[in-house]
């Protein structure tokens, strides 16, 4: 008798979770869907920094402190081939 039980619990938790997976799956991709549109539109709207009528562009710049170990780009220096 245990085994069936067991057997027949197994059987409704699958099907129990088949069944709720087909209803709810749609309603949460919707939702995930939904919040995804709305974090790149108003990534969009942050991000425009222009005035195409006026043609006014505003600049900005990352205020980020440079440390003593990041070496800097160096010189150039102009070289010819000996041979």
């Amino acid at each position: 008798m245990g085994i069936l039980k067991t057997i027949f619990i197994i059987f409704i938790v699958y099907y129990g979770f088949k069944f709720l997976s087909r209803l709810l799956f749609p309603f949460l991709m919707k939702k995930l869907i939904n919040k995804v549109e709305n974090n790149y539109y108003n990534q969009q709207n942050h991000t425009e920094d222009y005035d195409i009528e006026k043609g006014n562009v505003k600049v900005k710049f990352n205020k980020k402190n440079k440390t003593s170990h990041q070496p800097d780009e160096g010189e150039y220096v102009d070289f010819e081939e000996i041979e």
